[in-house]
């Protein structure tokens, strides 16, 4: 300024919203500059001077605008379990952004998750460059910037402030962060798993890698969950634990890895399944395929897949006549093609180098996937048109009398029972209690009430669950904190111990809610549930008849305890099935051939009438939170439908 020699002081005072600042005395007037602690914004300031003879000069207002100051681009370029490399390129317009010296000039900071991160940034390979041009005296450039920042949580937020000559860190006038940045999950690898065994237990075992700090693993089975220790080693850790198998089904294991505050960080790749085989195998049926002068060719009917056959002929009709023991030998092993692991009957077409003679019987030796193994001698039979099973031959020659004639010619079905063949009465339901009722255009039918306790109970125990009291029959199963996968083994058994023509099911929810209302088109049939519900007889047929749903039943809603089965028949369901609406909810799922386990009905936490139509009409995701919430009010109703070819095990 002109005549600053003459100047004996000067001030300047700040104006933040339309307000005056304290004035702050400028120390050398003739080279005075202004520190801006707050670049990409607009500052105003009042300055005067003051001569050495007491003269104050007018006031001169300055408003000051910092240039440009933004992050473009931001990005991760690497990221390894919970750490990641974070790169930039800082753009500026101004003098002084590059001055170097503790607390001057421009400095970054990073927060991570609303906390600031204890991390540096470096230049990046591109360093800084700056152009030759000036705007108005202002240099512009680019500072190319890396860091490396430590996640702290499974799904993180990453933002970058700045930093003014050691002032608080802000954020830039265009906020620069990354959002949902996920910590990448380690590796899971397992040491070899059999795809077949007979043993009760296995041991499963392998490591993590890498391992950092707040990892923790999870181990799923169908018998439960549960955290698994881990033994650190440098950036691996390894575990081992012997998990407990269902018998006679397939078992599925799998992991889920956590990281910090218990958060799901991500599940291995696959689930391993394991089948635990505890059952011999069994030769259903051996017919003779093929007949030549020194050998035959035999299809043996096994229960499951096999990994060896062995046998040998036992006896055999004579050319006299009578039929008579061979002589002994050993049991050779029979070639048998390799099929993959399947618990379902399978045909082996065998060769047998010995003539076949009428009434030709063979011993042998089975021995399936899991290393079971059983010895049982079979009658060879030809094979008709339609096979027919060895043991209705023999109960036939039996019946038919001493030297019976050759039975290539009866037609007796099988034990078990076929496609379309359905027996009425079940001995196995009776002992149970239940019943069920049709509905729909589909031939489908839905168990009158829940499942009984006295049923699961059995199951439980013949699984090997230590279960102190057989069960009520009145009281239907509670699922407890026992795994939902349970229940699939349970219906398999439940089909087996009927046998009766009928095929078991959970059913699916669409199944579910035409069952209640009796009719075969879901939408229909929610329409109809709204009606049962409705307590207005201008807008409901059951309301006009009185067999609508009430809410002052005997027991009533609400007490937090379970009903025995059947306890309310006031509000029997449209098609006639009781505990519809309450007692326990329901586990479904979603479509047929579905995985996943959904619930629905009422339970006996419900009091309000709006609050059993909504849960009656809608399916919720069944999942180990509602599993804690609701313990034991989860149960089970099962719907079946007579068995058709396809429900048939294939030879």
């Amino acid at each position: 300024t002109t005549g600053v020699a003459d100047v004996d002081t000067a001030s300047f005072r700040r104006i933040t919203d339309n307000l005056a600042q304290p004035e702050i005395r400028i120390d050398n007037p003739a080279a005075w500059r202004i520190a801006l602690d707050s670049p990409g914004e607009e500052l105003t300031f009042v300055a005067y001077a003051v001569d050495r003879a007491g003269n104050k000069s007018e006031e001169v207002k300055l408003n000051v605008i910092r240039r440009r100051l933004e992050i473009f681009p931001f990005e991760v370029v690497e990221k390894r379990g919970n750490v990641a490399t974070v790169q930039g390129k800082l753009r500026f317009e101004g003098e002084r952004v590059l001055e170097e010296g503790p607390d001057v000039g421009l400095d970054l900071r990073f927060m991570v998750n609303g906390t600031l991160a204890d991390t540096a940034w470096v230049p990046a390979a591109d360093g800084i460059t700056s152009s030759p041009e000036t705007v108005e005296g202002s240099a512009q450039g680019a500072i190319a910037f890396q860091a490396t920042v430590l996640l702290g949580q499974a799904v993180n937020n990453v933002e970058v402030l700045y930093s003014w000559n050691g002032s608080k860190p802000r954020p830039f006038p265009k906020p620069v962060r990354h959002t949902n940045l996920r910590v990448d999950p380690p590796l899971i690898l397992i040491d070899a798993l059999p795809e077949v065994t007979n043993q009760s237990e296995i041991s499963v075992s392998g490591h993590l890698e890498p391992y950092f700090d707040g990892l923790a693993l999870q181990i799923n089975t169908p018998i439960g969950f549960q955290r698994l220790p881990l033994d650190i080693a440098g950036r691996m850790a390894f575990f081992s634990r012997t998990v407990r198998l269902l018998r006679d089904q397939e078992n599925e294991i799998s992991f889920t890895v956590h990281y910090k505050d218990s958060q799901i960080l991500g599940s291995s790749d696959h689930a391993y399944k394991v089948f635990c085989d505890m059952r011999s195998p069994t030769c259903q049926d051996v017919f003779l395929r093929e007949e030549y002068a020194d050998r035959m060719v035999l299809q043996v009917n096994a229960s499951e897949g096999l990994s060896r056959l062995k046998g040998r002929i036992t006896g055999g009709r004579r050319e006299t006549g009578a039929v008579e023991p061979l002589e002994s030998g050993a049991l050779e092993d029979l070639a048998i093609d390799p099929v993959k692991a399947t618990w379902e009957p399978v045909a082996y077409r065998v060769e047998v180098r010995q003539p076949y003679r009428s009434q030709s019987r063979i011993q042998l030796e089975l021995t399936d996937l899991a290393g079971n193994t059983d010895t049982q001698e079979e009658l060879i039979l030809r094979a008709p048109d339609s096979l027919v099973s060895a043991a209705a031959v023999r109960r036939a020659i039996a019946e038919g009398g001493e030297g019976g004639e050759e039975p290539g010619s009866i037609q007796t079905a099988k034990a078990s029972f076929r496609s379309g063949t359905i027996d009425f009465w079940s001995p196995f339901l009776e002992e149970m209690g239940m019943s069920f009722v049709p509905f729909g255009n589909q031939r489908l039918e839905m168990s009158e009430k829940e499942v009984p306790e006295f049923a699961w109970f059995r199951y439980l125990r013949e699984i090997g669950e230590s279960i102190g009291t057989p069960g009520e029959r009145q009281v239907p199963m509670v699922l407890g904190d026992r795994p939902v996968n349970l229940v699939r083994g349970f219906v398999k058994w439940f089909e087996e111990q009927t046998d009766d023509g009928y095929a078991y099911f959970v059913p699916t929810v669409d199944q579910w809610v035409c069952a209640f209302a009796g009719r075969s088109d879901p939408v229909l049939a929610r329409e109809e549930i709204a009606e049962w519900f409705s307590p207005d007889p201008d807008a409901s047929r059951y309301a006009r008849m009185g067999k609508c749903f009430t809410e002052t039943p005997t027991p009533r809603y609400g007490l937090n305890k379970l009903q025995e089965s059947g306890s309310r028949p006031a509000n029997i369901s449209p098609s006639g099935l009781l505990d519809m609406e309450a007692n326990v909810q329901e586990l479904v799922i979603q479509q047929e051939g579905g995985s996943l386990f959904f619930v629905i009905g009422g339970h006996e936490q419900l009091r309000t009438r709006s609050d059993f139509l909504s849960h009656c009409q809608t399916a919720r995701r069944f999942g180990e939170d509602q599993q804690s919430l609701q313990t034991k009010f989860t149960g089970l109703r099962l719907c079946r439908r007579p068995k058709t070819e396809d429900d048939q095990p294939r030879p």
